[in-house]
Formats: C-alpha cells, structure tokens, sequence
C-alpha cells in the first residue's frame, strides 16, 4: 500500500469512528429521554402542612360512588348501578357497577 492509500484509509477509519460515536450518543440520550418519561410522575408540594395525603377513589362528580374525598382516581367510577350476574332475575346489561366488590352479594335477586 502507497501512503495515500493509508491516509485515505486512516480518513476512512475516522468518519466511521465519528458516524459511531454519534449515533452511540444519541442512542444514550435517547435512552435517558425514556427512562425520564417513565420515571416522571410529577412534583408533590409539602411547603403547605409538611405532608400530603393521597386519597384513590372515583373523583367524576357525576358518578353514583363518587367520592368527594378522593385526590386520585382510581378508575373505580360507575354510573349504571345493577347486577351483572346473566343468571339472576334482575340482571342488568346496563350496569357498570360489576367492579365492586361483592356485587352479585348485594344487588342480585335469584329465583
């Protein structure tokens, strides 16, 4: 090999190196944009009382379990209270109550 075979090899071997090295950097930015997205979940304000309570609840005010306490839903919310259960006598396809606990204990009637 001449030597501008070397230089042009060596010229080569750089913007390969450099392409590398800018596509791993952007690479690790990106990796750290997600991972900040993922672990992002806002601020809480403790300047007020020094603590702060997280009620989970329904917080849709037109819900029949809305709860006025609640700071954070817990998508709980229904609106069409019923029985769920398709064999009981007063089974309601209408209902979205299904989700609370005991449901077919409480609002179900059998034959």
């Amino acid at each position: 090999m001449n030597r501008s075979n070397y230089i042009t090899l060596t010229i080569a071997i750089l913007i390969i190196l450099l392409v590398w090295y800018y596509t791993e950097n952007k690479i690790v930015e990106k990796k750290k944009e997600l991972l900040s997205d993922i672990f992002s979940y806002g601020t809480l304000d403790f300047s007020t009382s020094g603590t702060t309570t997280i009620t989970y609840g329904c917080t849709d005010p037109d819900a029949i379990n809305y709860n006025q306490d609640a700071t954070q839903s817990n998508d709980s919310c229904f609106f069409v209270e019923g029985c769920c259960d398709t064999s009981a006598t007063n089974y309601n396809a209408s209902a979205d109550s299904c989700n609370v606990p005991n449901n077919n204990l409480i609002m179900c009637n059998y034959a």
